[in-house]
């Protein structure tokens, strides 16, 4: 079974994990793993808003 919340918090946090893992690698991996788990961050970045955006539309349908 899989559960989220509302918004986009669980994306957020997928994101800052990946962005650390780049960050770590910057140096000693840069074209390649520093580059592509940037990406990767930059994609959850981009689902966690697009939640956001669908989060807000349910909120104000309800009312």
């Amino acid at each position: 079974m899989h559960s989220r919340g509302q918004g986009g918090e669980q994306e957020r946090e997928l994101a800052a994990r990946y962005r650390g893992w780049a960050d770590a690698l910057q140096f000693s991996h840069p074209m390649l793993s520093s580059s592509l788990l940037m990406e990767m961050a930059k994609t959850y970045e981009w689902e966690a808003n697009r939640h956001d955006t669908e989060a807000g539309v349910r909120r104000r349908l309800r009312h």
